[in-house]
């Protein structure tokens, strides 16, 4: 079965969305305690809160260039983040993360 689709409906563009990162601030990381990251699905204030250790929420620039999201959705991301005690925000890939010394 074939459509016939109004020729004014055949013309595309693509669209290029740009996410809006925060910047992130020198990690202050005790290397005696363990690190927990956090991610944009990955803000639970409950997991491992009985523990004081490092917590960093990563925010990695390839997955926002693949997948945009919104201002809205970032600042929610982020106010979601100040449930947690002491997170620290580090924009950058998860492997620059690990090479900090």
């Amino acid at each position: 079965m074939q459509t016939d689709v109004p020729k004014q409906l055949l013309a595309t563009e693509k669209i290029l969305l740009k996410t809006n990162l925060p910047k992130s601030k020198a990690l202050q990381i005790d290397k005696i305690l363990l690190t927990f990251i956090f991610n944009y699905y990955n803000l639970d204030p409950l997991w491992h809160s009985e523990e004081a250790d490092n917590r960093i929420l990563l925010i990695e620039p390839c997955l926002f260039a693949d997948y945009p999201a919104s201002e809205k959705c970032i600042d929610f991301m982020l106010a979601l983040g100040k449930n947690i005690p002491n997170l620290q925000l580090y924009v950058g890939t998860f492997q620059s993360l690990y090479q900090l010394d």
